[in-house]
């Protein structure tokens, strides 16, 4: 999941100070593309004590004084817009927290029934928004085309030209390998150009006896239950 900004100039500022895992995600994160989660990944560790040792906060309130708005003063009240669910809510409310905490910024909290909600994104009528993407194939680029200039799910107004060239050149490279340099080339890209603030990707936890035949793990997480599975009475 992910905060999408539509207000230039500010986005920078915000975007850095994100960079901090918030309790209750299922996955904090800082790149554009799920990966599949290590056995060897530590926990993010204390969250108050994550949120002010992160390099990310520091430059984030040098990059505020710079502009004019040390400590957050003068600077523009900003809302965050989320679609109505407990746990989006949430997470905003943590977002909000996080920036008068620690950046002295004033975040409203605007909540919109799902209809309204993509109208607004649509029209790109926000300051942030909340958005989601769950991938359609295994693959990076179910996350990476959608914000080529002319996409219907780019509700960010924000376009590269060299992005664009990238990810139709990945469309078009017939050796695996290219295809996957190119794409993250594309990733790279995306994310120092940070349109979108990536924040957690959901995971999920799936239980079933030892001797159910039949199902496999996979990346999308799909279990063909009608399919193949021999379940024991």
């Amino acid at each position: 999941r992910v905060l999408v900004g539509a207000v230039a100039g500010m986005v920078i500022v915000l975007v850095v100070a994100l960079a901090v895992p918030i309790v209750g995600c299922d996955k904090p994160v800082v790149t554009a593309i799920p990966v599949v989660a290590r056995a060897s990944a530590k926990s993010p560790g204390n969250h108050a004590e994550t949120q002010h040792k992160n390099p990310a906060v520091e430059e984030a309130r040098n990059l505020l004084a710079e502009a004019g708005f040390a400590g957050g003063k003068g600077f523009p009240k900003l809302k965050l817009l989320y679609n109505t669910n407990e746990a989006h809510k949430k997470i905003a409310a943590a977002v909000q927290q996080m920036w008068q905490q620690l950046l002295g910024i004033e975040v409203e909290l605007v909540n919109m029934e799902w209809k309204v909600y993509l109208e607004h994104l649509t029209r790109v009528d926000y300051h942030i928004a909340r958005r989601g993407w769950v991938a359609d194939y295994p693959d990076p680029n179910t996350f990476l085309d959608m914000f080529q200039t002319h996409s219907g799910n780019n509700n960010t107004k924000w376009s590269n030209k060299d992005y664009d060239r990238m990810v139709d050149e990945a469309s078009r490279e017939k050796d695996p390998k290219k295809r996957l340099e190119i794409l993250g080339k594309c990733e790279r890209l995306l994310m120092d150009e940070m349109p979108i603030v990536p924040i957690y990707w959901y995971v999920t936890q799936c239980m079933w006896r030892p001797e159910t035949k039949g199902l496999f793990d996979n990346a999308m997480n799909v279990l063909q239950m009608h399919q193949r599975a021999e379940i024991p009475p």
